[in-house]
């Protein structure tokens, strides 16, 4: 899903840097996710992939990027 996210065009007085940023910090997030997962600490995991998933869903949100969530068919 990262690597289909686009950014929109954005609004005057937003920064494709300042966007480029929360994509970064969410993509630290899953990182963190992956590691407390692998450290048999799934509360932390699952904590950390939250915050990863509310950034990005504010980003998408706010029409600053654009994705799909996967769908479990």
């Amino acid at each position: 899903m990262l690597r289909e996210l686009k950014i929109s065009d954005l609004p005057e007085g937003v920064r494709v840097r300042e966007v480029d940023a929360v994509i970064h910090l969410a993509k630290n997030y899953l990182s963190d996710a992956k590691h407390f997962l692998s450290s048999s600490q799934p509360a932390n995991s699952l904590a950390s992939v939250c915050y990863a998933e509310g950034l990005l869903d504010a980003l998408r949100l706010l029409g600053l990027v654009v994705f799909k969530w996967p769908t479990i068919a």
